[in-house]
């Protein structure tokens, strides 16, 4: 691809419009490889190339200022002058110099840059590029979607998934208008699924199938790829009937690589049995092999396609069959380690044990983490009778296994083998390899498992010498085949290495533009002590001249290239590095500066020749390479096209004498993208996943020839077009066009030998000839590189030369938003009156409800300076009541307002609850149907969490099934009752059973009294008698952070049963227990006595009060406002989690057992949050439970204590807890919504924060805030100013939206809302919706959407039917009324009502 070097007059005014309005958006869009483009593509090819001569010459300029003044510094210490060590000195001059760059260089140029390169399809240069702008202007581009989409771009191209999913969520977040974002939703769909979340998947691809503006997939893709979400997420009768959908080509118009893939997967589920376990009829048998054969009918060269025949013959027994569809596949596709690992099996089969050996080497040499390959050579070597290596193979498969694949038959083998090899002699496990005749092994003497009289079986080889084995002709062909396309991909682009190093030896003789030259002038001017200045010292003496840069052009003497002793000589000073006397850093200044000097002198002689072809002379082709040394701006200057070695010194010499004294080296990647939040694709079997997604996201380029399921998803980042030594080139067209440049020299004679003799220029002085030169220079070197002069008919002599950096680089003055200036002081007329005719555009229009221009919500940093270690385990506040009034004294309230965690003991007593009302013999006797949700968890410690591994992890499994209360009490009791028997146990043999649960202390809790258990506690953490009836504390626990052993309060298990758990972790068998979660008790109805118990409790505590926010949304927000049943077993546990947008909690022990809390404070929320993301587990969404001795590191404190019959936990907002029960217990729980600001501003920052993150909020934070203004009348002017602002943003909203709406002549229907109406969310966002509904039939239900989504949909709108809630005059009438009160209210009542 023929490159062209530009001035600033290249460019015409409308080459820099043109340029000002390309970004990532038009990714896709410019196809950068079709004719059409041809035209664009060489212009922004100009423009890297002009922004990156910007960057390099600039680099160039301070490198050398940096040396000179390192080597004049340098030699005054070494004279005395001075009192300073070297490594001092250069790290001074360093930091002096290294921030340069960056003041001098625009941050626009970066993101121009990155820009550009994105739609040449150079993904590294535009990510580098990018990262170098967020680096510069951390701010800016947080908000710049632009940027925003094109980062993550970049990212997605490299597989950096957790932070692709971050930039696309700040895109959606700040315009829900975005123009790409059914791109955004198909690249968050694909990814969702790789991370099997299956669930957010869907939903992604959902809305970019219901999406009508064109993009990357078109709706049957789309609808393919939910097709296949069905099926790998066990909905397989969901995906069949999509599946024929797509094949019925009349109704679909599904293309041929579609119904092959349909088929496929059909065949697939009826292998597995997916549709059922019905009994085949004849006409079903071979129904798989059918569907797979009609899918080859439509593309034969699927290599997976022919790897699933062959599984699916082979388990109807047609060996010579499945051994062709093996073989096709490994000549269709890279070698797989599924398929040789299936081939062995056969071998196996078929009484081939040798055979079979050398297939599963095959797989495990491919795929050392191989399970089944593993596990099958275990087992082969054990029907051998060589346990020993079949020992090793059963070792290799469980340590390999990270998805619990290997059976439970393959870990009890395991075990006997480990005990029986040590006692078998050496003869009965030696091994010995008999030769090539070892495999002559006959059919009976292959079984599964030993058996006696086989002593005389033919060994096979060990797994040592197995790895030795010559590797079947199949693989070895396909492995050489690939090897020589590598070298091929690199023999092709080696000569555009070379063209690249001669247009980057270009770039630092392109004119500096004057915009630039002001700005490193009043960089100058402004104090900076620059070096030398001076010019034309003595070559062997003195400090080195600062060199004009095109002084050299008009050199009269020719400069000799470095001789061999001279570059021996610059080898070894560039070896010693930093320990080179003043003398030899001066002779290696010169040598590098001769260097120098002979590279722009040969670069002068190359122009002069190319210029003679004019007049008629040969052309000769000159190699020009460019090399660098390192300077303190290597790492910056890696950010731009072919200039990654930008700071460095050029020097090229060539002969007999000469050679490139610094060789490029291509940029490391990995060092750029390789972070710690990149999410890389997983290491398990991906073959169920779309392959061609990846392919078809990541290029601009049409896809539709290829599979859809497993070639692209494997590639590493970049496919074989786009590798290229440096960003600069296209291997389809090198940068220098021999004919091209022939003809324009009007001579056609071919090109003669390289020449390596320098022809000496004449030798002028002339000012008007030196410049002559220059511009000869250029002319010839755009001559060079075969390029037109013109880009295309708008760069023409007669248009006004434009200088691309200043057009591009200007301040702008970006429109200020009229609504940003409205605040809640006005009145709605006032507010109308400010918005007329500003809907009638459709937007874009401020989304959130912060205040208009607020930063991107993100997690807060970690409170500085962190606690002491002696305060990392702090004590937990505690209140002991002992009566009513206690209960409802106001002091009670103000403190837990104070306090992160409460734990009120004695609450029940002192207000004489029937806690009995919520035993779980109480519940079945009075709703035994009930619906319980039920999670199955593992029986672990409260101080542990591990994975079926044994290894310590943050994800907590848990999965959900549901019910009745009947069923999981008689689930309970028989718990209590095996836990009994096993109790007696113990107590009569003196050790425990490996089934054993903690029991002890929670059976001897069943006899306690719960007020004499309280008053015992109160004692034994106060140390001290109670003088008052209300006592303030907190309680005291180990001043250190002991994660190790359990919590001396908290321990619930004996020595015994810590030993049984801790023998059931090490042997992997962790018990599973059942617990009961999430019961509804809001039916008033069939839960009267309970819930009219709970209203003895303090007001500020109650589930119902004017009190409580919640009480105002005006219905049911299931374990919010109303109350939800917990039922538990020992160990049963609540995950890590903050309440439902921070809103206070109420917790209250039933009993008749003890829980274990954990709770950190708010200001630590951000903490946990990117810990959780460490440990690649879903803040929000996911089921995690922290590691204590990862919080005890990371300095972070825990509240740990015990909750215990009749002790309420007040969570204040944003508490982060989790809960473990110890014992047999039930518990009540529900949400109150104080009515502070602090409370308000938490829950609006959370409903952002959701929003932000793609999360539903579950409370309806603009519905509330307009409930609590026709409720209420508020004093607290903080709280006041929050929810009219609320107000505000929401009813700005609502009138831009119907100004819209009538603009386009649609028709609002009024549909009004009652005091009891539910708030509604999108059905594609889940964002809430206010006022303005989008209502559309679907699925035979009415479903409601937002204005953005529903204009993605139906840009007219013209198929929705649109409802309001509101009045504008209501809402208008709402807000003036709401108004803070200044008189003096009577206060909430705190005692008995």
């Amino acid at each position: 691809m023929s490159t062209e070097l530009c001035d600033p007059g290249i460019f015409s005014n409308e080459d820099c419009a043109l340029l000002s309005q390309l970004d990532s958006l038009e990714f896709g869009v410019f196809k950068v490889d079709t004719p059409e483009a041809h035209e664009r593509r060489k212009l922004l090819e100009k423009a890297v190339d002009y922004f990156d001569s910007i960057i390099s010459q600039t680099v160039l300029e301070i490198e050398e200022e940096r040396a000179v003044e390192e080597s004049e510094t340098l030699t005054k210490v070494e004279a005395g002058i001075i009192e300073e060590s070297p490594n001092s000195v250069r790290y001074k001059i360093y930091e002096k110099y290294s921030g340069q760059l960056d003041k001098l260089i625009e941050p626009q140029v970066y993101l121009h840059l990155g820009h550009f390169q994105l739609l040449l399809n150079r993904f590294d240069d535009a990510l580098s590029a990018y990262l170098k702008f967020e680096s510069l202007c951390p701010s800016e581009s947080s908000t710049n979607c632009s940027f925003l989409y094109g980062l993550g771009l970049c990212c997605f191209r490299f597989n950096v998934f957790n932070r692709t999913i971050r930039l696309f969520q700040q895109v959606l977040y700040l315009q829900p208008w975005f123009p790409k974002c059914k791109e955004i939703h198909i690249r968050l769909g694909y990814i969702y699924k790789i991370q099997n979340n299956f669930e957010r998947s869907l939903r992604h691809f959902r809305q970019a199938l219901n999406d009508s503006t064109p993009a990357t997939f078109n709706r049957i893709e789309l609808r393919f790829h939910i097709a296949h979400l069905f099926e790998v997420c066990g909905k397989p009768k969901q995906a069949k009937t999509e599946y024929f959908q797509l094949l019925d080509v009349e109704k679909s118009g599904a293309p041929s690589h579609i119904r092959h893939l349909c088929l496929r997967q059909l065949a697939w589920l009826h292998h597995t049995g997916a549709f059922g376990s019905k009994p085949e009829s004849p006409n079903e048998k071979g129904l798989d092999v059918q569907w797979l054969q009609s899918a080859l009918e439509l593309d034969n060269t699927n290599g997976k396609t022919w790897y699933l025949l062959g599984r699916c013959q082979a388990a109807l027994n047609h060996v010579q069959e499945a051994f062709a569809a093996y073989r096709s596949s490994i000549d269709k596709t890279e070698a797989s380690a599924d398929t040789w690992c299936s081939i062995g099996v056969l071998y196996q089969e078929q009484s081939q044990p040798m055979d079979a050996l050398q297939a599963y080497f095959c797989a495990v040499q491919l795929d050392k983490c191989h399970v089944a390959a593993w596990a099958n050579l275990g087992t082969l070597y054990e029907s051998m009778q060589q346990y020993k290596e079949a020992l090793k193979c059963y070792k290799n498969a469980v340590n390999a296994d990270k998805h619990n694949e290997v059976r439970p038959e393959i870990r009890s083998r395991l075990a006997v083998l480990q005990q029986l090899v040590p006692k078998l002699l050496d003869k009965t496990t030696g091994n010995t390899f008999n030769g090539p005749n070892s495999n002559s092994v006959t059919s009976n003497q292959v079984g599964n498992g030993p058996g006696p009289g086989c002593g005389g079986i033919t060994k096979l080889p060990t797994v040592d010498e197995a790895w030795s084995l010559p590797i079947p002709a199949e693989l070895t062909q396909r492995q050489l085949q690939l090897m020589l396309q590598e070298a091929a991909a690199n023999d092709t682009g080696s000569g555009s290495s070379k063209r690249s190093e001669r247009h980057l030896a270009g770039l630092l003789l392109i004119p500096t533009p004057q915009s630039v030259l002001r700005k490193r002038s009043s960089w100058r001017q402004s104090g900076f002590n620059g070096p030398n200045e001076t010019e034309g010292s003595d070559e062997c003496g003195g400090s080195i001249p600062k060199r004009s840069r095109h002084s050299d052009s008009s050199s009269s003497t020719p400069v000799q290239p470095l001789s061999n002793q001279q570059l021996q000589l610059l080898h070894s000073l560039q070896a010693q590095g930093s320990c080179l006397t003043a003398s030899q850093r001066q002779t290696l200044s010169n040598l590098q500066n001769q260097a120098l000097r002979y590279h722009h002198y040969k670069l002068i002689q190359n122009q002069k020749q190319l210029k003679t072809c004019k007049s008629g002379s040969d052309f000769t082709d000159e190699t020009v390479s460019t090399s660098a040394s390192t300077g303190p701006f290597h790492g910056d200057t890696s950010v731009t096209t072919g200039i990654s070695s930008a700071g460095r010194n050029p020097s090229s010499v060539t002969g007999a004498d000469t050679v490139d004294l610094f060789p490029t080296e291509d940029d490391d990647l990995t060092a750029v993208v390789d972070s710690p939040g990149s999410g890389n694709l997983p290491e398990e079997d991906l073959g169920f996943l779309t392959d061609d997604l990846l392919a078809q996201l990541n290029g601009s380029e049409a896809a539709t020839g290829l599979d859809l399921v497993e070639l692209a998803l494997f590639t590493t980042g970049s496919s074989a077009g786009d590798q290229r030594p440096t960003s600069n080139n296209d291997n389809n067209q090198g940068l220098i066009n021999e004919k091209s440049c022939q003809s324009k020299c009007g001579d056609s004679s071919t090109s003669g030998p390289t020449s390596t003799t320098p022809t000496n220029p004449p030798k002028t002085n002339s000012l008007n000839t030196a410049k002559k030169d220059e511009i000869d220079m250029k002319s010839c070197l755009t001559q060079e590189l075969g390029i037109d002069p013109l880009v295309n008919s708008s760069n023409n002599l007669s248009s006004d030369p434009v200088d691309l950096h200043a057009y591009l680089t200007k301040p702008l003055n970006p429109p200020t938003s009229i609504t940003a200036a409205l605040h809640v002081s006005m009145s709605s007329s006032q507010i109308l009156s400010s918005l007329r005719g500003l809907g009638h555009s459709g937007g874009p229009w401020w989304p959130g409800l912060l205040p208009e221009g607020s930063p991107i919500p993100k997690p807060p940093a970690k409170p500085y300076p962190p606690p002491p270690k002696d305060k990392l385990l702090p004590p937990t506040p505690s209140v002991y009541l002992e009566n009513r009034n206690d209960a409802h004294s106001p002091e009670l309230m103000r403190y837990c307002f104070t306090q992160p965690v409460v734990v009120i003991r004695g609450l029940a007593a002192a207000l004489r609850l029937d806690l009995g009302l919520f035993s779980t013999k109480s519940l079945v006797e009075s709703n035994p149907e009930h619906r319980v949700e039920v999670r199955t968890q593992r029986l672990q410690s409260p101080d542990q969490n591990l994975d079926s591994q044994g290894r310590t992890v943050w994800l907590c499994e848990s999965p959900k099934t549901t019910t009745t209360i009947a069923k999981y009490g008689a689930y309970q009791a028989a718990s209590f009752i095996e836990a009994m028997k096993e109790e007696k146990i113990v107590n009569f043999s003196g050790s425990a059973p490996v089934t054993s649960t903690p029991t002890s202390n929670t059976i001897s809790a069943i006899s306690v009294d719960t007020k004499s258990s309280t008053g015992n506690l109160s004692n034994a953490v106060t140390g001290s008698g109670r003088k008052n009836s209300t006592h303030w504390s907190s309680e005291s626990t180990n001043s250190e952070l002991n994660v190790n052993q359990p919590h001396p309060v908290g321990s619930k298990l004996s020595g015994d049963e810590n030993n049984s758990l801790s023998n059931q972790q090490n042997s992997g068998r962790l018990k599973l227990i059942r617990f009961g979660t999430n019961c509804d008790l809001s039916d008033q109805k069939k839960w009267l006595p309970q819930l009219h118990e709970l209203t003895k409790l303090p007001i500020f505590v109650r589930v119902v009060s004017a009190f409580n926010m919640l009480s105002h949304v005006g219905y049911p927000l299931l374990g919010l406002n109303t109350v939800q049943l917990y039922l538990k077993v020992p160990g049963s546990r609540t995950p890590g989690h903050q309440e439902n947008n921070n809103f206070c909690a109420v917790n209250i022990n039933i009993g008749p057992g003890d829980c274990e809390w954990f709770s950190v404070p708010e200001q630590y929320w951000g903490a946990i949050h990117n810990l959780c993301e460490k440990n690649n587990v879903d803040y929000l969404t996911g089921s995690w439970w922290p590691d204590l001795e990862t919080l005890y590191k990371e300095e972070i404190p825990v509240y740990r204590f015990i909750q215990r019959p009749g002790d309420l936990v007040w969570i204040n907002a944003g508490t982060v807890h989790w809960v473990q029960a110890i014992g047999w217990c039930n518990n009540i729980a529900w949400n109150v919504g104080c009515m502070t600001a602090r409370q308000y501003q938490l829950a609006v920052e959370r409903y952002e924060f959701n929003r932000l993150r793609g999360v539903k909020s579950v409370v309806p934070m603009t519905h509330l805030s307009w409930q609590l203004a026709k409720n209420i009348k508020i004093s607290d002017p903080g709280l006041f100013e929050l929810i009219k602002h609320t107000l505000l943003r929401s009813f700005i909203q609502s009138q831009l939206t119907t100004d819209f709406l009538e603009k386009m002549n649609l028709t609002i229907k009024h549909h009004g809302k009652r005091s009891d109406d539910i708030a509604h969310s999108c059905h594609d966002c889940e964002i809430e919706v206010f006022n303005i509904l989008f209502v559309l039939s679907q699925d035979k239900k009415l479903v409601v959407r937002c204005l953005d989504c529903a204009r993605r949909m139906d840009s007219t709108l013209k198929t929705f039917i649109i409802l309001s809630e509101y009045h504008i005059h209501e809402l208008a009438e709402i807000f003036d009324k709401f108004q803070l009160q200044t008189q003096p209210i009577t206060a909430y009542p705190v005692g008995k009502t």
